[in-house]
């Protein structure tokens, strides 16, 4: 996925797909299969947050964004797992922190600090990257 706010989270097709302006954006909002996507977007038109529902899983997903002259970059992001019936506050946590390296004048992750509260923390470099 691009690390630009494109869209790829919004879903391809409309059948199922509900938008509601709110007080402070919009919420898109999918049903698939038992699983309920929902988006909430401010209205600057930036991604604040993604939940998705599923029988077996809770996700919420909170991003934070770089602003570049070309978007949004994506700066990082929590993501919240929590499964069904288990209490917010003991949900497992993952913080996840980039920094960009631009590669024929697209910016590619060069570093990316994952810390899963709690359990383990990982730090990957990426270097000797190539775009096609």
């Amino acid at each position: 996925m691009d690390p630009f706010v494109n869209g790829s989270l919004i879903p391809a097709v409309s059948t199922g797909l509900e938008i509601t302006n709110t007080e402070k954006g919009h919420r898109l909002r999918a049903d698939v299969n038992g699983t309920t996507m929902t988006e909430f977007i401010d209205d600057s038109l930036i991604l604040q947050h993604f939940d998705v529902v599923s029988p077996t899983m809770i996700v919420k997903i909170t991003p934070t964004f770089k602003p570049t002259d070309k978007g949004m970059l994506v700066k990082g992001f929590l993501a919240r797992f929590q499964a069904p019936g288990v209490q917010p506050d003991q949900a497992q946590e993952v913080h996840v922190e980039m920094e960009y390296q631009n590669v024929h004048d697209l910016p590619i992750p060069a570093r990316i600090n994952m810390d899963v509260t709690n359990s383990a923390t990982f730090n990957f470099v990426l270097d000797n990257c190539s775009v096609n």
